[in-house]
């Protein structure tokens, strides 16, 4: 219907009697209020090309043998994208020509006939953004998510969202999900990338802003090639394979730009999450970068995110730093809860445990974090080398515990062991200060 402009073909339509036999079929890309429903066409295979072209080519008479040859028919169906009005065209043009090269070639320039007769319509009832977002996609070598095309057009997603849903309505894109990663990519047929390139180059200033724009994206996927020997020490246990190596050098790349660029590191880790969505590295990277920007449920999401994505090398890293998220915010219910998970993974973790028993201690549960100062302080004294910094930590936190829960006696006759036991490890005496700082709390 977007190529005829009478009204009256519509009311005529409309004005047929019930019992009319006759049977009217519309086409269009425009969707109005109840008429339409919708059929999506697919664009054909090489295979179903050549067999189309087969099926055309006796129907029109087309003699030469030629237009059937492997060489011809794939010069045809990447040109036309396997849009059987393409093809159909192509034919026709060729009967009159009898050059395929002239009528390819003509196929796609920017006055050409077929994109004009097949896009200008609908392209003419897109919005000025819906327009822009399809130009800007045809600059893309392959086809870019979401966060990548709005970062292109340096658009807020919401933006982006409003015109890929024009462009969806209008058949100009569609999505592909990557099974593995979920991934969701916009893609578009070629012969519609390249109408919509012929538009682009009308957009002067836009298209410069937006052609650079991925130049500096291609850039730094080039300057991650070059970095990736100097964080071997992380594949190890954050990479498996090369796309999660990438994540996590974009990740450092954006950490580094995090006090002097944030909208820079944030960039970065779009990029690096593009890659990889389920990269923990990047995830909690990310995560903890908006947190510290004031974004806390979004930065919370991310590392929820990457607890769903841990292995047995990964699962103390992403559990510790959620911990250490929530310690921030004051939650300590979530944040023992989180050190917990962090301890299934490595149980020895010596800061960890303490911060656990720091953490149970405020949340009132006296008697368990007593445990777990109990535990270290054994530890540490049965160390081959001597007891370390750990043995104060311990001591002291233990003290604290025991005067919160109102066992005074007891916090004074340890601390006095404490002090004692203390002064006899040389490596640590000079520390012994702090815990007679805590007798003259006592005192006073």
């Amino acid at each position: 219907m977007e190529a005829i402009d009478d009204g009256r073909i519509m009311a005529f339509v409309q004005r047929l009697p019930p019992d009319s036999q006759t049977r009217v079929l519309l086409t269009s890309r425009r969707r109005t209020d109840g008429w339409e429903y919708p059929v999506k066409v697919e664009q054909l295979s090489l295979v179903e090309t050549k067999e189309f072209l087969g099926i055309r080519v006796l129907e029109m008479r087309v003699l030469s043998e030629d237009i059937l040859s492997e060489e011809t028919v794939q010069k045809i169906w990447k040109t036309t994208g396997g849009l059987p009005l393409a093809i159909q065209w192509t034919l026709g043009r060729y009967l009159i020509t009898e050059n395929l090269d002239t009528v390819l070639g003509s196929a796609i320039s920017a006055d050409s006939p077929l994109l004009e007769f097949s896009f200008r319509n609908s392209w003419n009832v897109l919005s000025p953004n819906a327009q822009q977002a399809m130009a800007a996609l045809s600059i893309f070598d392959e086809p870019p998510t979401k966060s990548m095309w709005s970062t292109i057009l340096d658009w807020p997603p919401d933006k982006l969202d409003h015109a890929v849903e024009e462009l969806q309505s209008m058949t100009f894109i569609f999505t592909k999900t990557d099974a593995r990663t979920g991934t969701i990519t916009y893609h578009s047929l070629p012969i519609t990338l390249t109408f919509s390139q012929n538009m682009l180059g009308t957009m002067g200033a836009q298209e410069r802003k937006w052609t650079a724009r991925y130049q500096e994206h291609l850039q730094s996927m080039q300057l991650v090639a070059q970095e990736v020997g100097r964080y071997e020490h992380l594949f190890g246990t954050f990479a498996r394979n090369e796309n999660e190596k990438r994540a996590v050098v974009l990740s450092r790349i954006a950490e580094a730009q995090e006090v002097t660029g944030p909208e820079i590191a944030e960039s970065y880790y779009q990029q690096a999450l593009d890659i990889e969505p389920r990269s923990v590295y990047a995830l909690v990277k990310y995560g903890r970068f908006q947190i510290s920007l004031g974004r806390i449920a979004a930065g919370f999401e991310q590392l929820e995110k990457a607890t769903q994505h841990c292995t047995k090398s990964t699962g103390f890293y992403v559990f510790y730093n959620l911990a250490i998220a929530h310690d921030a915010m004051r939650r300590r219910q979530e944040c023992a809860h989180a050190l917990k998970n962090a301890l299934r993974y490595e149980p020895e973790h010596v800061h960890a445990r303490h911060m656990l028993g720091v953490t149970l201690s405020r949340l009132g549960s006296y008697d368990e974090a007593l445990s777990i100062f109990n535990e270290l302080i054994k530890e540490e004294q049965s160390r081959a080398d001597g007891p370390t910094n750990t043995l104060i930590y311990a001591a002291k936190t233990k003290v604290i515990s025991l005067r919160k829960s109102n066992r005074i006696p007891e916090a004074k006759r340890f601390l006095t062991e404490a002090i004692e036991m203390v002064s006899k490890y040389p490596r640590i005496r000079h520390l012994a200060r702090e815990l007679e700082e805590q007798q003259y709390e006592f005192d006073s």
